[in-house]
């Protein structure tokens, strides 16, 4: 028999003499053919430890070393020779040495798990061989005790054919500690706080996993679900690391408890057949880097990877294909990071879903994908450094940021030479979910889509930084919130809205347009010299200014103290003008550089909205509008705005509400002033402010300032735009112009606030 051979090819009795004892092999070690042989095989008295050259056949990789051991192994890496005795593999181990054989024709499923079962017995790391491991039949789940690390790498391309599992072929599992606790008081959204009914098998460090029956957003149909990580336990009252994030009720909660200890999987890929997958199960930081994740085919409804009640699932350099959610970070898994992702034909590469929190995604470039960025509910999903490459005549791919709060920064569409795409993003937006007791702030930074443009709903705030897109859409709806965009931002239609509920008064924003820091794009010219004189005196060849003009200075080295400003031009002529009323005659001389710029028409366009805090005053919004184009020569300033509340007869009673209009201004020369106007609404009846109506504010200091009503408004039975309110959703609907007016020429006003305060008054 040939697997019976030692060294040569004669009788396994003859080669195991020769081999009888260290001393006759001086210190060598006897080498046999195969595993698999060797129940059929002596040897000699003496030997402590063999080679055999495969596991199978010599030279199928299973070569490895075995030593001799008083008693059965309790793992797979062991086999009986023919005298009975017990040889046990020694370390390191690849999984060819239990029978794996790459090359994708052969189950390696029950060689697979021996191997996996015998890394974890002995606590080593496991080599997989390289090429294609088919796996026809899924494996058991693979249970990661705490204290242990299970590592399983390859040196090359290894890569797991995926094609059984129902859906999981592979599921990586904590232990589950305890299951099917309950709740014995409320936990509300910020608590640290959880009582369960029985804690006295969990630990600090555990996964904590609140499950409930109860739909938060039907559309989806998806339950509350929240994790949690134990950071201390007092009898049964457990203390939590992060806040929990939904509201639980005893009743309806169910709880378990996970322990695990560490996965790492390094340059293992894996290509799945429809409908299976790997999964992992309650583990805390797992680790995956350096592998290929694929489907069958593009966009194919294929998941390779499910995070289910994950805690730091960490991934890097991973190539994602040919799939749905090609890694689905799921059932409330948190705090996890991807870096260095590529994927091609996918529709969502990473996509955080099922109330996943602060789940990161960092530098990845995707070529022909639905969405290269996408998440469902959840939580703080944030995309830093996506690259949308798009293929010949591929349509502009879809962008979705579904979650609460959220960021996307430094996102932008290019051709396959890596130029940027004109036309090319779609709409980062939110759907309308169900309001959740507490909001997220969403930030947009860097985002680069001509075509696409930017939206939010059900947030607390709203950032937009450095932003080039086609619009700017915000839903903010159930709660007052806020939306700043900075002087960066370019976007050709800005449409803020409110949807309000029935017993909540709410105001809805201002929407004012943007342009860059040096106004509305205007020559920019290059200054050569500024006198110290009273006035100042600006060279600046073929400057291309006219008197009365607001200009900005910047850049001047040695009188910094000009730099940032606006002024007036005055005794302009083709290369030199004059700074109105501005003496620098104690000021450093002028040494280099400068440039002089139109003076900016909007700085900052702050639309803010703070929640309803009770019943006077409340303050519905505020706007403000600094370094306005108010100047000599364009002295009237019109502020667009609306208002749009919706009050039951219970909560207006038999009293009325003053809505008071305020608009302040402040002038370089005049100081601050104020002018405010009062709308006294009362139930079932229209206030004194109507349709086609103006009413002035006064003159006082330096502006003039008239509200003029061009639309529809009411506070009646009646709903606002057509709508039927019913006799208990009274509506007040207003859109009107605030305009102001210089009355001195001299006057530059610097800063421009709107704002609306609610007083109450009556009985409820």
């Amino acid at each position: 028999m040939a697997n019976a051979t030692a060294e040569e090819t004669d009788p396994c009795g003859s080669s195991a003499a020769r081999h009888s004892a260290n001393e006759v092999s001086r210190g060598n070690t006897p080498v046999y053919a195969t595993v698999v042989g060797m129940p059929f095989v002596s040897v000699p008295a003496g030997t402590t430890a063999l080679r055999v050259n495969g596991y199978n056949e010599a030279g199928d990789g299973g070569d490895a070393l075995y030593r001799r051991v008083d008693s059965r192994p309790a793992h797979s890496g062991k086999f009986q020779t023919g005298d009975g005795d017990w040889w046990e593999l020694v370390p390191p181990f690849n999984a060819a040495m239990f029978g794996v054989v790459a090359g994708g024709r052969t189950d390696a499923a029950t060689g697979l798990m021996n191997a996996i079962a015998t890394a974890q017995f002995l606590n080593q790391p496991l080599e997989l061989p390289v090429g294609d491991i088919a796996l026809d039949t899924a494996l058991p789940t693979i249970t990661i005790p705490a204290n242990t690390t299970l590592d399983i790498w390859a040196r090359g391309k290894s890569r797991l054919i995926i094609n059984a599992g129902d859906p999981a072929c592979i599921d990586f599992s904590g232990e589950v500690i305890a299951t099917n606790l309950t709740l014995t008081a409320p936990v509300a959204w910020g608590d640290m706080v959880i009582n369960v009914s029985d804690a006295s098998l969990a630990h600090a460090g555990d996964i904590l996993f609140l499950d409930t029956d109860t739909q938060v957003e039907t559309s989806y149909g998806y339950d509350k679900q929240m994790v949690g990580v134990i950071a201390s336990i007092n009898a049964n009252e457990i203390t939590l690391v992060e806040p929990a994030n939904f509201d639980f009720s005893p009743l309806e909660t169910y709880i378990s408890v996970y322990r695990s200890g560490m996965l790492r999987l390094r340059g293992i890929s894996w290509k799945c057949a429809h409908g299976k997958r790997v999964e992992f199960t309650g583990l805390k930081a797992p680790y995956i880097c350096d592998a290929t994740l694929e489907g069958t085919e593009a966009r194919a409804e294929i998941d390779c990877l499910l995070l289910r009640v994950c805690e730091g699932v960490r991934g890097e350099r991973l190539a994602l294909t040919n799939s749905r959610y090609t890694i689905n970070v799921s059932n409330a898994s948190r705090n996890s990071a991807f870096n260095d992702i590529y994927a091609e034909g996918v529709q969502h590469p990473i996509d955080a879903n099922k109330w996943a929190f602060n789940t990161i995604i960092k530098r990845i470039t995707g070529l022909n994908n639905t969405a290269i960025v996408e998440c469902h509910p959840s939580f703080e999903t944030k995309f830093e450094d996506v690259v949308d490459v798009l293929a010949p005549n591929q349509k502009a791919s879809l962008v979705g940021l579904r979650c609460y709060g959220g960021h996307a920064k430094r996102v932008r569409s290019v051709d396959t030479s890596m130029t940027p795409v004109s036309g090319a993003g779609g709409v980062i937006s939110l759907p309308a979910y169900r309001y959740l007791g507490k909001k997220y702030d969403r930030v947009y930074e860097d985002v680069v889509g001509p075509r696409g443009g930017l939206g939010a709903r059900e947030v607390n705030g709203v950032y937009v930084r450095r932003c080039h897109v086609n619009s700017i859409d915000i839903d903010i709806t159930n709660d007052v919130g806020f939306v700043e965009v900075d002087d960066r931002t370019t976007t050709n239609v800005v449409n803020i809205r409110r949807t309000i509920q029935r017993t909540a008064p709410r105001a809805e924003p201002v929407v004012l347009s943007v342009v860059d820091e040096w106004g509305a794009r205007g020559k920019v010219a290059s200054i050569k010299d500024v006198t110290n004189s009273n006035p100042a005196r600006v060279v600046a060849p073929a400057h291309g200014r006219s008197n009365g003009d607001v200009v900005r200075v910047d850049g001047v080295v040695g009188m910094a103290q000009i730099n940032k400003r606006l002024f007036i031009v005055a005794n302009a002529s083709a290369d030199t003008f004059e700074l109105y009323d501005t003496n620098t005659i104690t000021y450093p001389k002028h040494l280099s550089g400068g440039k002089v710029a139109p003076g900016i028409t909007m700085k900052a366009a702050y639309v803010k909205q703070v929640p309803y805090l009770g019943w006077s005053p409340v303050l519905h919004y505020k706007t403000v509008l600094r370094n306005s184009p108010l100047r000599v020569g364009a002295t009237v300033l019109t502020i667009p705005f609306k208002l749009k509340h919706n009050y039951g007869f219970q909560e207006l009673g038999s009293g009325y509400r003053e809505l008071e209009i305020i608009i302040r201004a402040f002038s370089r020369s005049r100081g601050l002033v104020i002018a405010r106007y009062s709308i006294m609404a009362f139930h079932g009846h229209p206030s004194s402010l109507m349709i086609g109506s103006a009413v002035s504010l006064g003159s006082i200091g330096a502006i003039t300032a008239v509200i003029t009503n061009a639309a529809p408004h009411f506070f009646t039975q009646v709903a606002a735009e057509g709508g039927n309110a019913g006799t208990e959703h009274d509506q007040f609907y207003l859109t009107a112009d605030a305009v102001i007016t210089v009355q001195r020429a001299s006057d530059i006003v610097d800063l421009v606030e709107l704002e609306v305060l609610e007083r109450r008054m009556g009985l409820a």
